[in-house]
């Protein structure tokens, strides 16, 4: 039977910090379609901790685990000689040895500083920097390493000073539990250093236990060391450095057969080392599968391969533009169009990267789903696409390189593994490879997004040659500093082909991949579905790559499906991003939810009509507020209209045959003037885009979230710098 998506309980504070504990309750079965297997991350029977629990010494402070209010708390009782005086009045400051302990990464969690007995403030939350000038009385706050306190008026100096952040030990969803942390997201248990938890599980032959282990970067330097256990005896262990995979920590996938047992026994799952959070990632016990991935055409393995920033034109057969590439050769990504449908016609649902994951994952506009500016998340209330296929029995997993496709904006919903996060363009990809290995009999839904082809453009000397520019030539920063705004400048066409050249190293590693899915056995029944989330723009329309205007550039994408029965060639209706979820659950055989406003592109459509937006997180700035223009824009394929996002009428209109680069409106008085089209998107424009829901507002961002996204070029006030 499958579990509600909906019905998530929160448990008493006495109960949360029971996942710390070592009892478990009993594994949770799965659908009717996947017996035989149990989901071993239940909700947590009662069970003690031992308090308080060293967990890291320093020179002048100790590191425990304390229980406050009946919750685990990471407590740093600091010496008075570790605070060292700042120049002004009752100002100091000590190393700050915690981690960033959010479970969500985005609105800070509750901390606390107390100072001889009293409480301080915490200010500057999600602030990028902190001048400990301008703090006022009886307040804390941290920037980079350091942890600074003012102290009242009159107020000594500190004796004794406690710094303590409750551990996210997750919370259930229906019977299983999920856990948020660091580079992973999803179904799980956190296990901390020193601690295990325990299953009972029931006599029975050979059997298969597939999981994961994670870990956030650690509190002291050191190695963390996980192990699984079968009524004692070690039956697999791991031994990592956190810092290896990613700047929030490590993921890994692992599965280890188990010899048949005559009774009932119990696996233990324990970590021990450096002092970090820890645990493993959606435990599930079943039958041992072959070597070859599922095979049921009934159910087939889905894949969507996401390559953020990927203009359509990367495509040999897309080149429409003035600036497109003339002899760019992606030999890899061709080698899979033409084996591919190639929809020749398809855009994005929006101009950057948030509102057009929530689109494609919720099949709606973001005036549907309410994901429009930097700081909303998608609200639980959404069904999504992964929480349609994990009902369905299908095993959910995403592989992403974080930022704006982390869980902080809700975007994990549905996923039974989130692993989110990356330390280098090629690091998601060999993670997205590991997946391939993972499988455990179930039928995979399996999402993929790499910001490989987002700036920073750092490509390699060898694709910088290819592309006609020198290996030792100008950076990015540097072109840019010379166009000081200037789009029209010959430094862009430098930018373009740095843009150009990173395509080609993506390609590279892209080839990686496809040759182990299909050296893997992953081809055979398996759809796979290659796409993006929006262009990239070059000073066209006056503006510098996305979050703008929804013109061809920011909003054409490529989309190629391959998989068993689909014939090659090439399909010319109007299509969407929000197409591809009720597309994947058309093969999987699971009715969409009534919410979903794409089509089953298993349907050709002459009358299709796709639709844009363009939401900008930076409205407010003067560069965004100044261009009204292309909020909202319907195209039939060949005509293409810009509509007033408030009215939605018609304001002007473009022939995408004779006029891709949008340069030469057609005017109302032309007898080309697409009144069909108009009447037709006023009809069907109020179900596709009419708000119906509240947006989840996260307010600030934290620190270390934010400076992922400015890496990345976001939340700038100067466009040139996006």
């Amino acid at each position: 039977m499958s579990r509600p998506s909906r019905q998530t309980r929160r448990l008493a504070a006495t109960a949360v910090v029971l996942s710390l504990a070592g009892c478990g309750g009993a594994p949770r079965a799965l659908p009717d379609a996947d017996a035989g297997r149990v989901h071993l991350a239940t909700d947590f029977d009662d069970g003690e901790v031992e308090y308080p629990l060293e967990i890291a010494r320093h020179d002048r402070s100790v590191v425990r685990l304390v229980e406050v209010g009946g919750r685990p708390w990471i407590s740093v009782a600091y010496d008075d000689d570790a605070w060292m005086p700042l120049p002004l009045e009752g100002g100091f400051y000590a190393p700050r040895h915690l981690p960033n302990l959010s479970t969500s990464a985005v609105a800070p969690i509750e901390q606390v500083v107390v100072v001889d007995g009293r409480p301080l403030t915490q200010l500057a939350i999600g602030d990028v920097a902190f001048d400990p000038a301008s703090a006022p009385r009886g307040t804390f706050s941290f920037n980079d390493d350091a942890l600074f306190v003012r102290l009242e008026e009159g107020e000594p100096r500190p004796v004794r000073i406690e710094h303590l952040v409750p551990v996210p030990v997750g919370e259930p969803d229906d019977d299983v539990w999920r856990v948020d942390v660091g580079p992973y997201a999803g179904e799980g248990m956190l296990v901390l250093p020193g601690t295990s938890t325990a299953r009972t599980i029931a006599p029975g032959g050979e059997r298969r236990l597939s999981f994961g282990c994670f870990s956030t970067l650690p509190v002291a330097e050191g190695e963390v060391r996980f192990r699984v256990l079968l009524d004692g005896r070690p039956v697999w262990s791991r031994t990592v450095d956190p810092g290896d995979d990613s700047p929030t920590g490590s993921f890994h996938f692992a599965s280890v057969d188990l010899p048949p047992i005559a009774e009932r026994a119990t696996l233990r799952f324990e970590t021990s080392g450096s002092f970090a959070l820890t645990g493993f990632a959606a435990p599930m016990l079943g039958p041992v599968p072959s070597d070859e991935p599922p095979t049921d055409p009934d159910r087939p393995n889905l894949v969507v391969f996401l390559a953020d920033t990927f203009r359509a034109d990367g495509l040999s057969t897309q080149r429409r533009y003035a600036d497109s590439p003339r002899d760019l050769d992606l030999a890899n990504l061709e080698r899979l169009r033409r084996g591919s449908i190639e929809f020749a016609n398809s855009w994005s649902a929006a101009t950057w990267t948030l509102p057009s994951h929530a689109s494609l994952f919720a099949s709606q506009l973001p005036r549907g789903h309410r994901v429009e500016s930097s700081t909303q998340a998608l609200p639980a209330s959404v069904e999504t696409l992964a929480e349609s296929l994990r009902d369905a029995g299908y095993r959910t997993v995403a592989v992403t390189d974080g930022a704006y496709t982390s869980s902080a904006f809700g975007l994990a919903q549905g996923f039974e593994s989130y692993v989110q996060g990356s330390r280098s363009r090629t690091s998601g990809l060999r993670r997205a490879q590991a997946v391939l290995d993972a499988h455990d009999g179930r039928p995979t839904f399996l999402f993929v997004q790499t910001y490989f082809t987002h700036d920073p453009l750092e490509p390699s000397d060898a694709s910088r040659v290819a592309v006609g520019l020198p290996a030792d030539g100008p950076s990015e920063s540097e072109l840019l500093e010379r166009m000081s705004g200037d789009y029209a400048r010959p430094e862009m066409r430098e930018i373009l082909a740095l843009y150009r050249a990173q395509m080609l190293d993506f390609d590279a590693a892209f080839g990686d991949w496809l040759r182990d899915f299909d050296a893997k056995g992953w081809r055979a029944n398996s759809h796979l579905l290659f796409t993006s989330d929006h262009g990239e723009a070059f000073g066209d329309h006056d503006w510098f790559r996305h979050i703008g205007p929804a013109y061809e550039s920011q909003t054409r994408v490529p989309l190629l499906w391959s998989g068993p029965g689909v014939e090659p060639g090439v399909r010319r209706d109007a299509t969407s991003t929000i197409d591809l979820a009720p597309t994947l659950l058309g093969l999987a055989g699971v009715a969409a939810p009534p919410s979903f406003r794409g089509r089953d592109l298993a349907e050709e459509r002459d009358d299709a009509l796709a639709f844009t937006s363009w939401t900008s997180g930076d409205d407010a700035a003067p560069f965004a507020r100044a261009r009204r223009d292309a909020r909202l824009t319907a195209t039939d394929g060949a005509t293409k209209l810009m509509l007033d996002p408030v009215a939605l009428s018609p304001r002007r209109a473009f022939d995408l045959a004779t006029d891709p680069d949008e340069l030469r409106p057609i005017r109302s008085a032309d007898a080309s003037w697409p009144d069909a089209l108009a009447r037709r998107v006023a009809d069907v424009v109020d179900g596709a885009v009419a708000p119906d829901r509240e947006p989840a507002d996260l307010g600030n961002l934290a620190s270390d979230l934010r400076d992922e996204l400015e890496s990345l070029g976001y939340l700038s006030q100067d466009p040139t710098e996006r």
